[in-house]
């Protein structure tokens, strides 16, 4: 794979092209084109798997956006060839040479894999992979003309693919679109942003590597990226978490959950964030355990750069803390003496362990909503649930 960056000085000249398209046909013979097929097979954006149905992340303006996406293409072209890109929808200079696929009507996956920066400006953006008839990778992009055509390789024709009007129906691309010669993913940034969901307990905020002396607790200790948890499955892809209740038999009480304790997890991230005031309500299904700062909850500090986290749980900068298992909330008052970069994210972890033990089990979702305001401002929500 091939990738590509055009300054807007240069003459290399990428044109979209879609089979459909009847211009993008010119100098295909006695093609024969039927209907493609395109599927998203998977989307992982900064380690986080996306819903295939509706595959959106939100992230802060200027973030580094690193993953990978696989789409599975049909090409009913049975006498040529489709060549594959990927690109993202802001950033003109970039594409990448994902390689054709032959004319058999079977689905072939191409996997596009990237790293970029998010727009400085919120809104709603997209990376996509396509293929088209055109005669190369770079044609697909900027315009799908013969050789020795005088427009070829001459960019801001009005027909590069940013430009054509149907293209930039971007939801179309969406899996829930009907363009059947690619797929998109929604990268929407905001100033600010809060996430909720659920992971496993296995973390390590800040893991040290004993370096060359081999022992820990002495000066030539190394820092390592923290390890922050693996989420909860969602099996069905409902955006629900999943937990079991493990039942005693005989009395059809609760003994426990698998897994046992689970962490109810908040993420903001955005830039020039000094303070934070959250209220977290949870259902009645679990509980805080231990009810307590450290140990119930821990707040940490990461760098998704480097991946290095400060636990600030025990510091002066969580102003106040209240759990409170019967009203099933956690009020959380935290002042941060330097602000938050556009490349961190504030993460708070609430421990969760069953309330329903002896009692018999409740199969409602358990819902987990925060509500999050930054700077004294407007407030934001987020919400992650669990099914039984």
């Amino acid at each position: 794979m091939k990738s590509y960056y055009v300054s807007r000085g240069q003459t290399l000249r990428i044109v979209l092209g879609i089979a459909v398209a009847s211009s993008m046909l010119a100098g295909i013979a006695n093609a024969q084109l039927l209907p493609p097929e395109s599927i998203l097979d998977k989307a992982v954006v900064n380690g986080i798997e996306l819903n295939k149905s509706n595959p959106v992340i939100t992230v802060a303006p200027g973030e580094m956006i690193s993953g990978h996406m696989q789409v599975s293409m049909s090409n009913p072209c049975w006498n040529c060839i489709l060549p594959v890109v990927g690109i993202n929808s802001w950033d003109r200079t970039f594409f990448d040479d994902l390689g054709a696929i032959p004319g058999d009507s079977t689905l072939h996956a191409r996997t596009f894999t990237f790293s970029f920066y998010s727009p400085d400006t919120p809104g709603d953006y997209f990376i996509v992979v396509f293929h088209s008839a055109c005669y190369s990778a770079a044609d697909n992009v900027y315009g799908c003309y013969p050789p020795g055509d005088p427009r070829k390789g001459v960019p801001g024709g009005g027909d590069d693919i940013w430009d054509l009007e149907w293209f930039k129906s971007w939801e179309n691309l969406m899996p829930s679109g009907d363009f059947c010669c690619g797929k998109a993913i929604k990268i929407t940034v905001q100033s600010f942003d809060v996430q909720k969901d659920f992971r496993f307990t296995d973390v390590d905020f800040v893991p040290m590597n004993p370096g060359p002396d081999g022992m820990v607790d002495t000066p030539d200790d190394i820092q390592m990226p923290a390890m922050l948890g693996n989420m909860l499955p969602d099996s069905n892809s409902n955006g629900k978490f999943d937990v079991r209740y493990i039942i005693k038999n005989r009395q059809g009480t609760v003994a426990s959950t698998n897994p046992g304790q689970l962490y109810g997890v908040l993420t903001i991230k955005g830039s020039d964030i000094s303070t934070i005031n959250i209220t977290d309500t949870f259902g009645s299904q679990f509980n805080v355990n231990p009810d307590k700062i450290r140990g119930g909850i821990e707040i940490i500090r990461v760098n998704r750069i480097s991946g290095l986290a400060t636990i600030i749980t025990n510091t002066e900068e969580v102003t106040s803390v209240h759990i409170d298992n019967t009203g099933n909330t956690v009020s959380l008052n935290i002042d941060l003496h330097t602000p938050l970069e556009a490349d961190e994210s504030l993460m708070v972890y609430i421990k969760f362990k069953t309330s329903l033990k002896q009692l018999p089990p409740i199969y409602e979702d358990f819902d987990n909503e925060a509500r999050v305001y930054i700077n004294s401002g407007t407030g934001k929500e987020a919400t992650a649930s669990i099914e039984f």
